[in-house]
């Protein structure tokens, strides 16, 4: 009678889609601009919240940014992309962001209008923790 009893209780628990939170706080260090490879320091600090979704997908939403990226998390990095049009300009605007698990580090991309070239950010990333 036990097992009967476990055996579904066992599959209702496995059957619950397990979604992680993930939260991150990305100080921006270095900026290259791709189309003219001009180098410069850059400062700026932006939170990603990590949703892991099914089959390694995720979503991530970026304090300010309406619209999340979409991408793909694995044990060594977190991927993604986002495309989105703003009220008033005919061109569409595009970005990247690549962070690696181990060291923190951050590459993010930003262009309007063509999928490449635009600007390259690099940076560190920690996990955040609520303060209080």
């Amino acid at each position: 009678m036990k097992k009967i009893i476990f055996i579904p209780a066992l599959l209702l628990l496995l059957s619950f889609n397990s979604y992680a939170n993930l939260r991150l706080i990305c100080e921006a260090k270095n900026t290259i601009n791709l189309e003219t490879n001009e180098f410069g320091l850059s400062s700026g600090i932006d939170y990603y919240e990590v949703t892991e979704l099914k089959n390694k997908k995720v979503t991530i939403k970026k304090d300010g940014l309406g619209v999340p990226f979409v991408g793909l998390m694995d044990e060594a990095s977190i991927q993604g992309k986002v495309t989105y049009n703003l009220s008033g300009f005919e061109k569409t605007f595009y970005q990247t962001l690549s962070i690696n698990r181990y060291t923190g580090e951050i590459k993010s991309t930003f262009s309007i209008g063509q999928e490449s070239g635009g600007l390259l950010h690099t940076g560190k990333c920690t996990e955040a923790f609520k303060k209080f």
